[in-house]
């Protein structure tokens, strides 16, 4: 049986506001996007950094392999069911987003973002969050936008999403918060 191996799917949606542009991620820089998830606490609950803890060094550089492949399969998985972006301000890359197609019967997209933390809270992120989400909204009427799965002590997050109309779904069943907005 063959092996199939899925590469970045390219999209040529450009999202620009002046001098703040989202351009799509080109797959010479995927490996800045994988950096940057690895880096910047994206995927903390699938990989708790105190299970590596009490891990052999074999078992540790095997983890981090795995790691590695998951983040790379992620990011091409958003880019065949959505778009990913590279956001850039002056023509100087500063995070990533994307926009991907979670639940197509609900219409329910999912909104990573990801800037360089010398560019946070400079309203970057909102700006971000708003051209994908208009870009959805026209693109596809009546969607619904989810934010990732949040713990409850990061607050930060929490009131980056609020400020962005965002609200909590009503799950009391749930460890970790999901919030979404309506994008009607």
């Amino acid at each position: 049986m063959a092996k199939t191996i899925k590469v970045l799917k390219k999209h040529e949606i450009t999202l620009q506001d002046n001098d703040f542009v989202l351009a799509p991620l080109e797959s010479d820089k995927l490996k800045l996007v994988k950096k940057w998830i690895k880096k910047g606490g994206l995927l903390p609950f699938i990989f708790p950094e105190d299970r590596m803890q009490n891990l052999t060094p074999r078992e540790k550089l095997g983890h981090k392999l795995f790691r590695g492949m998951i983040i790379q399969s992620m990011i091409i998985h958003w880019s065949h069911k959505g778009h990913v972006f590279l956001i850039k301000k002056d023509d100087k890359i500063i995070g990533f987003s994307a926009s991907w197609l979670l639940d197509e019967e609900r219409k329910a997209f999912r909104i990573p973002i990801y800037l360089k933390s010398e560019n946070r809270r400079k309203g970057y992120g909102s700006k971000a969050l708003n051209m994908v989400s208009e870009f959805i909204k026209v693109s596809t009427p009546g969607s619904l936008i989810l934010v990732p799965s949040i713990p409850e002590e990061k607050t930060e997050i929490i009131d980056f999403y609020k400020k962005n109309e965002f609200s909590f779904v009503d799950n009391t069943e749930q460890v970790n918060l999901t919030m979404y907005r309506k994008n009607a």
